[in-house]
């Protein structure tokens, strides 16, 4: 009896020392100390969450900009109150469009703008360690409102903004260290002259070109239509003219849900004809044209309610587009939640053409909240809504859903937040080791104001502390080996990771199992695995790990990928000074002739072979003791690769 308590101490303290998550769905993790208004969230590619959020200073609704970290245990990685980002340019009570971006090293972007005086442009880069790489004051783009900043695979940087009293949207390039690369910021052109125009979202494409999806208005009013224009890596326009996305009615204060395929772009909206609303999934082609028509694929073509908030996620190289869209009643009084999945091609309907009913219109206002996500390319996200609170949208729960858009847990749903308050500010992470972050402000009569709150979910519907926490999992390509390594922060109950392995992204089968290093499964060192495969495909090799508890619960990694271009006929030689003969090893993978050809190092052919190669591996012996000693050269020649050439010596 001794012993199974102490086994409990053991775990009760791995669960309280090594995070900050709870499995209290009343209480949450808390992201700071600070009275918080607006907060936007974004996950980085190693299961972090950075929180970029209002803090109220001095009189009431006045507020200074403030970042926090959570690292994928939750600890506060910023301190109890965050860090100071600005409080030179503090927000008042007036609402404003503000975004925060990242890159592919995990630098965040947060633009914003004061609500008094000149209302100035500030844009700060800032990583993980907290440095902000534009200085304390970061970036004054100019004057104006609803900016954004978007990285390029460059690593310069666009930003756009609304100049004051102007009515023409801005843009201008930085650098990666802050500096204007362009003169002076270069005009979104309207279509028609007199119209106002501001960027929505905007796409980072190959060689540094860009894509801005912009809003064209004939009034200073909300309603906007939408359009595309790709600019060049020196912002020269690539179209002739901008490309109208749809003729429905948009909000230029409103942004929308994209996603990329290099550089084919997917945009997921919603907009009104009279005083209907409907979503669709448009795709934007690199050449600026719209292979599924003006406004896209309609998310129900049948129109039988309203459809609302819209969020896609893509997995690159996937046949499909998920989409979830909250639908409502005709009085817009009742919400549901539906899930409609597109061909990424042809934009065709899966779940039939009216998308599938997760939750039904009702009472309970059950909607979505923040991005929609995937595991194993099906949908993962976020909702608020009325369970166990008599219908009023003060919980919010998760789900996950399969290929088919049915439910993946058996209870349907897990609670994440139930504390009985209205919820703001929403947000649920991109997954890292099978987990995602949900993010949202709420006040608690026990704290008396507003704070900033978040709980971890797995895709196994666990909230908590996880039992295995993964600092990293990377792949890289060394000659034809593909070498796989990873290291875990803390294990709890482990018995170690089945190495997963795909051609498309979606479809894993094992390859290897590393057993867990930790004692009995318990550790609280970092520990480093490491596997290798030598059998790789030729194209994209799609790697996961499986991790599995001694009690059999599986979880899963991110997903790494591994280029391997291989050559259809491979050679090498041996041994190499040779005197009597040279081994000739040949890998191809299709049967075909070939000739092997000798010459001297001036290109005179002194021997040639032809063979018959299978598909696979043979050896060929070649007789060189005729040779004189020398440096010589040994081609393999066929209609199926490029002359492989090597160079041996005949002593």
């Amino acid at each position: 009896m001794k012993f199974f308590y102490l086994l409990f101490i053991l775990f009760f303290a791995f669960n309280t020392s090594f995070s900050q998550w709870t499995t209290q769905s009343d209480a949450n993790t808390m992201v700071s100390t600070s009275r918080t208004g607006d907060a936007k969230t974004i996950g980085t590619s190693d299961g972090k969450t950075f929180v970029a959020y209002w803090k109220e200073i001095g009189s009431p609704n006045n507020y200074e900009m403030r970042l926090q970290l959570l690292d994928a245990q939750g600890n506060q990685l910023f301190g109890p109150d965050g860090m100071l980002v600005n409080n030179v340019v503090t927000m008042s009570t007036s609402t404003q469009i503000w975004n925060i971006s990242i890159d592919a090293s995990d630098n965040v972007y947060i633009a914003f703008n004061g609500t008094s005086g000149t209302n100035p442009v500030y844009v700060h880069k800032i990583n993980t360690s907290g440095t902000q790489l534009w200085g304390a004051t970061g970036v004054n783009a100019g004057n104006g409102f609803f900016p954004f900043a978007l990285a390029l695979t460059t690593g310069e940087v666009i930003i756009s903004w609304i100049p004051s009293g102007g009515n023409q949207g801005y843009f201008q390039k930085y650098s990666s260290a802050g500096a204007a690369v362009w003169g002076s910021p270069k005009i979104i052109t309207p279509v028609v002259g007199t119209h106002r125009t501001s960027a929505g979202e905007m796409a980072a494409l190959s060689n540094g070109a860009f894509e801005i999806l912009f809003h064209d208005r004939a009034t200073s009013s909300i309603s906007s239509f939408f359009y595309a224009q790709k600019y060049d890596n020196d912002g020269i326009t690539q179209w002739a003219s901008p490309i109208q996305l749809s003729n429905k009615t948009t909000s230029y204060n409103r942004r929308y849900s994209m996603q990329q395929n290099a550089d084919t772009v997917y945009l997921g909206y919603y907009a009104s004809t009279g005083v209907r609303f409907d979503s669709y999934l448009q795709r934007i082609n690199p050449d600026g044209t719209l292979p599924w028509a003006i406004n896209g694929s309609d998310f129900d073509a049948g129109n039988a309610y309203y459809e609302q908030e819209t969020s896609i996620a893509y997995n690159p190289g996937s046949p499909y587009v998920w989409s979830i869209c909250t639908f409502t009643d005709a009085a817009q009084g009742q919400h549901g939640e539906f899930v409609q999945k597109f061909d990424a091609y042809s934009g065709a309907r899966y779940l039939t053409n009216n998308g599938k009913s997760v939750f039904p219109i009702s009472g309970n206002d059950t909607a979505h909240k923040g991005t929609l996500q995937l595991i194993n390319d099906a949908p993962f996200f976020m909702l608020s809504g009325g369970f166990n609170n008599g219908g009023t949208p003060i919980n919010m729960i998760a789900t996950r859903l399969d290929a088919n858009g049915d439910f993946v847990w058996p209870a349907h749903v897990k609670e994440m937040g139930t504390y009985s308050n209205t919820k703001l500010r929403f947000e649920f992470t991109r997954p890292f080791n099978n987990q995602s972050v949900g993010v949202w402000t709420e006040t608690r009569a026990a704290i008396g104001e507003s704070r900033a709150f978040a709980q971890n979910i797995t895709a196994d519907a666990v909230i908590g502390p996880l039992p295995v926490t993964i600092s990293y999992f990377k792949g890289r390509l060394n000659n034809a080996v593909g070498e796989l390594q990873w290291q875990t922060e803390t294990e709890i109950n482990n018995r170690g990771f089945y190495v997963e392995k795909s051609s498309t992204g979606s479809s894993f089968k094992s390859i290897g199992f590393v057993a867990s290093k930790a004692v009995s499964g318990v550790s609280n060192l970092s520990l480093n695995y490491f596997l290798n495969d030598d059998k790789l495909f030729a194209g994209n090799n799609y790697y996961r790990l499986k991790q599995v508890d001694i009690d059999g619960r599986t979880n899963y990694s991110n997903t790494v990928l591994i280029k391997y271009n291989a050559k259809k006929i491979d050679v090498n030689i041996y041994p190499n000074p040779a005197t009597e003969m040279v081994n000739v090893n040949i890998q191809s993978l299709l049967a075909t002739d070939a000739t092997i050809i000798i010459t001297d190092v001036q290109g005179k052919i002194i021997a040639q072979q032809k063979v018959k190669l299978p598909s696979g591996v043979q050896m060929i012996p070649v007789q060189v003791n005729y040779l004189s000693s020398g440096i010589y050269l040994l081609s393999v020649v066929s209609k199926e690769e490029n002359p492989v050439v090597l160079k041996f010596e005949k002593r």
